[in-house]
């Protein structure tokens, strides 16, 4: 299980030193969306211990770092799921036999269906991902069984186009799983989405970015 009491030790040491900084001014203009602030991110380990509380939702965190970086900060905070975890159950790979950066193993990323398939063989029958796609954005949801809803997430789709991304989708929906993480408000999000699919992906990235200090 997720030892979150290392992750708070790391976000208490990150606190401190942010309190040295100083005060951004209250009337500052917005002058890029929350999306696009991660454009070029590349998080520090603070900030990626901080993401794997998040769950599913700080998958387009740590696209930009290699899958050896995200694995041993997954190590370090004892998460029960590495990705070299994930690797071995669900592609049949060793982080020896791929890329260190990219993870890639030939294997294209083919949708939810896929997703479905290998997140089924790194935790079992009774968790599944569901999607409401818009034009550019789409909804995941994490769900048991029951229906109930663990952990959610909702981005634009070009966070979700490659191996990589797969990857790390599914071990953080395992690590949710494992945490006991749950999402009982998800229902009012998947009620707006038809009308104000932006609006979710954006207010979504406004919290992730406010807990993250992005």
């Amino acid at each position: 299980m997720l030892k979150q009491t290392s992750i708070i030790i790391l976000l208490s040491i990150g606190l401190i030193s942010a309190c040295t900084e100083s005060v951004k001014p209250t009337n500052t203009v917005k002058q890029t969306s929350s999306i696009d602030k991660l454009e070029n991110f590349v998080p520090t380990k603070l900030q990626i211990a901080s993401g794997l509380l998040e769950g599913i939702a700080a998958l387009p965190y740590l696209l930009n770092i290699p899958i050896i970086t995200i694995n041993k900060a997954l190590i370090e905070v004892q998460a029960e799921i590495s990705l070299d975890k994930t690797y071995q159950i669900v592609y049949g790979k060793t982080f020896k036999e791929v890329p260190p950066v990219s993870g890639n193993t030939g294997i294209k990323y083919k949708g939810i269906k896929q997703t479905n398939k290998f997140l089924k063989k790194l935790l079992n029958e009774e968790y599944s991902f569901t999607a409401l796609e818009s034009d550019q954005y789409i909804l995941i949801s994490l769900i048991n069984k029951s229906k109930e809803v663990i952990d959610w997430a909702a981005l634009p789709k070009k966070y979700l186009q490659t191996q990589k991304a797969q990857a790390i989708l599914i071990t953080l929906a395992a690590n949710s799983v494992l945490n006991e993480k749950t999402m009982p408000k998800y229902k009012e999000i998947e009620t707006r989405w038809v009308k104000s699919a932006r609006e979710i992906v954006e207010q979504r990235f406004d919290e992730i970015n406010q807990r993250m200090g992005v």
